[in-house]
């Protein structure tokens, strides 16, 4: 269970980052 809960973890760790990474890449744009 712990180790789903860890997979899952990394996952939307993961997503995360993309999510940062498209709001900077919008910033930069010119998009807010």
């Amino acid at each position: 269970m712990s180790e789903l809960s860890k997979r899952d973890k990394e996952k939307i760790q993961r997503e995360n980052e993309i999510i940062d990474k498209a709001e900077k890449l919008f910033c930069l744009n010119g998009f807010d």
